[in-house]
């Protein structure tokens, strides 16, 4: 029997002497990289990609060249700006990444895959894959997918699907050999995180603790050379937005319903792909503090419950309190943002997306319930099928 000592250097020895056929031409140096980091005492996994090009043209796939860049964007609250870690026309590559462990818990709702049965969680890595596509004659395509990856295992094969959207201009027939950071700019801007719900009798307030998450859209633009626009802003995918600390906020009452709003600190990147096009990239770091946005309307709180619900009859100590999360995978809300750049003044529309989780943080955030006075012989809180990122109430079942 093979002890937990030799299993993985005998595992890295048959994936270098079959890299040739397994994990092709750029295999080898990564295994390589990675033994040198297990022996250094280094937890690490060796991840495969293949990228697959969702919109090109029915046909072209034979006359065009690719051209993949990968940045990463993990702990990228604590670094200056993202990392180039893989250029090239190769669809499929390999990266060596860490494996740091952070608690023992249930995987969050990102991993609707997964089981859900509480194991070891490892800390996540974001990687923004960049696809350009181009033709014989200079027609270009491009797109990027922002990548989530938990390295559970120490070999892990990814699939990525791209979708890639027509430029609005040629590109010139020069390959691209450097790529260049150009320009970053860190921005704070209020922007909505949670709903507040109450009705006629209660109050609510929110309870954020550090390192809970949010999840805000990552968006990408292509610029020209002359840093006019070749494409519109799209979302590469949602990313972990952190708290900085944790906090309480005020209360609604009454049947007021509000939005907490949270300052979230947004890093504006601009890469040149010499000498071809340039890629803006707009990314929420982390949150802190709150503040109110106006009422809103809700026509659910007061009525018959839906979705998941929880029942306090009359007599039960106050307050209550309902953990948030873990959500569902859509957007919750388009909201804009604008700042100065270099060449002029740029507007980004930006997605809350209906998710909310304990993250890194010692517990998760939590929504509290005071009943002042009650109008039945039950407080009913419900969530309307969004997986308790919105708790509403009602005193009728």
């Amino acid at each position: 029997m093979v002890s937990r000592s030799v299993a993985l250097p005998l595992l890295i020895l048959v994936l270098v002497t079959a890299s040739a056929i397994y994990l092709g031409p750029n295999a080898i140096p990564e295994l390589v990289d990675a033994f040198h980091k297990y022996i250094q005492g280094r937890s690490i996994a060796i991840v495969k990609f293949s990228v697959d090009v969702i919109g090109l043209p029915k046909g072209i796939e034979r006359f065009v060249t690719y051209f993949i860049t990968v940045h990463n964007f993990t702990d990228y609250w604590c670094k200056p700006h993202s990392e180039v870690v893989y250029m090239g026309s190769s669809t499929t590559f390999t990266l060596v990444i860490s494996r740091i462990p952070y608690r023992y818990g249930s995987p969050a709702s990102y991993y609707a895959a997964l089981d859900y049965r509480p194991r070891i969680l490892w800390r996540i890595h974001y990687y923004l894959i960049n696809v350009l596509v181009r033709d014989l004659i200079g027609n270009a395509w491009a797109g990027a997918r922002l990548m989530l990856i938990e390295p559970v295992k120490p070999y892990i094969e990814v699939k990525v699907k791209v979708p890639v959207t027509k430029l609005h201009t040629k590109l010139p027939p020069q390959p691209i050999y450097a790529v260049i950071k150009e320009e970053e700019k860190t921005v704070v801007r209020s922007s909505p995180a949670v709903q507040l719900h109450s009705i006629s009798g209660t109050e609510t307030w929110l309870r954020i603790e550090a390192d809970n998450y949010l999840f805000f859209s990552q968006r990408e633009r292509y610029l020209d050379p002359g840093n006019d626009p070749t494409s519109d802003w799209f979302t590469t995918g949602d990313i972990v937005t952190k708290s900085s600390w944790g906090y309480s906020t005020a209360s609604v009452s009454n049947g007021e319903c509000r939005w907490v709003k949270v300052y979230v600190t947004y890093r504006y990147e601009r890469w040149f792909y010499v000498p071809a096009y340039k890629i803006e990239i707009l990314t929420p770091m982390e949150f802190s503090g709150w503040s109110w946005s106006s009422s809103i309307s809700c026509p659910y709180c007061g009525g018959s419950v839906c979705g998941s619900y929880g029942a306090y009859p009359r007599g039960t100590p106050m307050p209550i309190y309902c953990v948030l999360g873990p959500g569902v995978e859509e957007v919750e809300i388009w909201f804009s943002i604008g700042f100065e750049v270099s060449y002029g003044y740029i507007t980004v529309s930006v997605a809350l997306y209906r998710k909310i989780s304990q993250g890194e943080g010692g517990s998760p955030p939590k929504l509290y319930v005071n009943v002042r006075e009650w109008y039945g012989d039950a407080l009913y809180v419900f969530d309307c099928g969004s997986k308790w990122k919105i708790v509403r109430l009602t005193w009728s079942p």
